[in-house]
């Protein structure tokens, strides 16, 4: 695959690295985290030395789609092995929510492998706020995705 950096997985298959190519050589890591039966977290961090950054942290590589791109194709990877999982998808600040909303969108292409939902914040006629989920709207705010397998 072009533009889509080689990657590897560990031995649970939730947790796989890939070295960024860009300004630098940066090891990026890809976990899975199983909160629920068949229900998982993405997380996308940089590996430095050995220690895992907060994903909060954004190294500014230069090469952002084709990690966007591999992040993708390890997307796809999972769900080969893991076809009955529900994918959580949300960003440690609203700019990365923002990147996966166009990961989603543009990488995926979620409308013909997969159902994606989206999660937003709604009020409630009281005031507070409540989370509502619904089919996936490109020109909609989400503060959060659910990814699954189309059968």
């Amino acid at each position: 695959m072009s533009g889509v950096y080689r990657f590897k997985k560990d031995r649970t298959g939730k947790v796989f690295s890939f070295t960024s190519v860009g300004i630098k050589k940066l090891k990026k890591v890809v976990t899975f985290k199983s909160y629920d039966v068949d229900y998982y977290n993405i997380v996308l961090q940089t590996e430095l030395k050995g220690i895992l950054l907060p994903d909060t942290e954004i190294s500014n590589n230069g090469d952002a789609r084709k990690v966007l791109a591999t992040t993708s194709a390890i997307i796809d990877y999972f769900f080969i092995h893991h076809p009955k999982a529900t994918l959580h998808i949300a960003g440690s600040t609203i700019q990365r929510t923002q990147i996966y909303h166009q990961l989603l969108t543009a990488e995926l292409k979620v409308r013909n492998k997969y159902i994606l939902l989206g999660i937003r914040e709604a009020r409630n006629e009281d005031g507070s706020v409540k989370e509502v989920v619904e089919e996936f709207a490109s020109h909609e705010k989400y503060i959060a995705f659910l990814l699954f397998r189309r059968f």
